[in-house]
């Protein structure tokens, strides 16, 4: 939101991730120009950037969701995603800033399954389900109860 920080904190820089996310009732009108602020610092460190997105811009999909699958949100929030990353992918293709965009699903949603096989039995004191190595992974964060 201060793009001279901004600035101060890509400069420099080799490439630029940007994981950042508002609210739902903040979404619409202080995402897109954040995401244009974040366009303007990276190309002005020269740097690349790595924008990470969720899958709302295409809206239902029965089949496999490929690269070339074209944006068909049907609700307001992936409307506004698609025009992230619309504006993304054009300033990649003028030749301001190298782009590549990271899609996931919602990794922690109400029926994600980090929330069903961790959070919640986190929360409710049960044994929890983790994914990779949770010395690893999990060790700084959770104390896991363990079947054995």
């Amino acid at each position: 939101m201060d793009p001279a920080r901004a600035c101060q904190v890509c400069h420099g820089a080799t490439a630029v991730y940007c994981c950042a996310n508002a609210a739902d009732t903040d979404l619409y009108g202080l995402f897109p120009p954040v995401t244009d602020g974040i366009i303007e610092d990276v190309a002005s460190a020269g740097a690349k950037l790595v924008f990470c997105d969720n899958l709302y811009m295409y809206g239902t999909v029965s089949g496999p969701v490929k690269e070339d699958l074209r944006y068909r949100a049907t609700g307001r929030k992936g409307s506004t995603r698609a025009q992230m990353a619309t504006t993304v992918m054009e300033t990649h293709k003028s030749g301001k800033v190298r782009v590549t965009i990271r899609r996931t699903s919602d990794y922690f949603g109400l029926h994600s399954l980090v929330s069903q096989y961790l959070f919640g039995p986190v929360l409710a004191g049960e044994v929890v389900t983790v994914f990779g190595n949770p010395e690893v992974n999990f060790s700084t964060f959770l104390t896991i109860k363990s079947n054995s």
